[in-house]
């Protein structure tokens, strides 16, 4: 055996390493470094070592690169791990997300870990016996940091589902599942509203766009549409992304292939129920006007030619 297949990673020798990689001036030690982070990510010390990087070092830099060990694991091995296993893991990472102080700086490092909270989520989603959604929205309800939580795991479900590594069955199962909570989601998509919290507000919106991408019905809820259409009327920081959630929240609705199959929100009336007729002349109306508004305003990423044809 050589002194290789001997060697034990240490979440010292780890963090020094990655201190090189995206410090050293040193093109060959950079090199070396990114070749020691290879090997270790994919040795039997790499669980255990991300963890404890996590859980015990003050560096910054040093806890992203065990979240971000950690998440490119979970998504190439969540297929082999036990049931038990991915709740454990579940339960670990929500632990380490409650310790991470909401700031600026620790964004990066919320989002890997979120990400792997997610993937596990969806794989346990399969699991009959265990509500997913119900928890994870139960938890979401205990502090404003666990709603910021909840919701950025959620938007990072609907994200990451059409690339799990799993069979195209269960992927199917999976999304099936999470459609089914549509109106317990979207219920805590309201409460979340109701907390008239400036940053809870702006990671709903986010997460808001990535539900509508999944074809949660947002539009047939009218306490949703009564926030995003407030919004919109008081042309807020925010109209850009209201704006942007409701173009996707169209493009996704039930009816989506009756407006695309028209030349006008006339001739599709006829094919849709009266209500959510109502609901898409209201969105129109207020879309055409703030359409012009935001393009005026320099916001040329809301160019969506599908609500145009509708609005013009």
């Amino acid at each position: 055996m050589c002194i290789r297949d001997r060697f034990k990673y240490t979440a010292e020798f780890v963090a020094k390493q990655y201190e090189i990689l995206i410090t050293s001036p040193s093109t060959e030690e950079r090199t070396l470094a990114n070749k020691h982070l290879m090997e270790f990510q994919n040795s039997d010390d790499s669980w255990e070592v991300s963890t404890n990087l996590l859980r015990h070092s003050t560096n910054f830099n040093a806890r992203f690169l065990g979240a971000q060990i950690i998440h490119t694991k979970i998504k190439s091995h969540i297929g082999v791990l036990t049931k038990e296993q991915r709740s454990e893991l579940k339960d670990l990472i929500f632990s380490m997300l409650l310790d991470v102080e909401q700031t600026k700086k620790n964004g990066p490092l919320i989002r890997q870990l979120s990400a792997s909270a997610a993937i596990i989520s969806l794989v346990l989603v399969l699991d009959q016996s265990y509500d997913v959604i119900g928890q994870l929205i139960e938890f979401g309800k205990t502090s404003l940091q666990s709603a910021f939580i909840s919701l950025q795991i959620l938007e990072d479900m609907a994200a990451e589902v059409d690339d799990l590594r799993v069979e195209a069955r269960s992927q199917h199962k999976i999304k099936s599942e999470m459609l089914e909570k549509s109106q317990l989601i979207s219920d805590f998509i309201v409460w979340t509203f109701s907390l008239e919290k400036p940053e809870i507000y702006v990671r709903t919106l986010s997460t808001l766009k990535s539900l509508a991408k999944f074809k949660i019905q947002i539009l047939e809820n009218t306490s949703i549409l009564e926030v995003l259409i407030g919004s919109l009327q008081a042309q807020t920081d925010t109209t850009s992304d209201v704006f942007e959630i409701l173009c996707e929240a169209i493009k996704n609705s039930r009816y989506a292939d009756i407006l695309a199959s028209c030349s006008s929100i006339s001739q599709a009336a006829g094919q849709m129920p009266e209500s959510f007729c109502l609901i898409i002349k209201t969105l129109i109306e207020i879309m055409s006007t703030k359409l012009f508004d935001l393009f005026m305003a320099g916001h040329s990423d809301v160019n969506s030619e599908y609500c145009k044809c509708f609005i013009q």
